[in-house]
């Protein structure tokens, strides 16, 4: 899986949008906003998605297994 993994480095060096900035500011600033929320708007941008696996999937947190987006969402 060596070649995933390079993949995945390349797609970390991609930006992320204003408008999902925007979005994900909103949602900070909403009182009412929740996990869910959050995750919607993460799961489109293919930069913060692969960040947010790179973090769960991490040793750091210790899960047995990978993660997925839709997991990752319920941690």
């Amino acid at each position: 899986m060596p070649d995933i993994e390079q993949k995945i480095e390349e797609i970390t060096g991609l930006i992320s949008l204003l408008e999902i900035y925007l979005k994900l500011r909103r949602l900070m600033d909403d009182e009412t906003s929740d996990i869910d929320d959050f995750a919607r708007v993460i799961v489109v941008d293919p930069n913060l998605s692969t960040r947010v696996l790179k973090m769960v999937n991490s040793a750091y947190f210790g899960f047995p297994s990978r993660s997925t987006a839709s997991r990752a969402r319920s941690i």
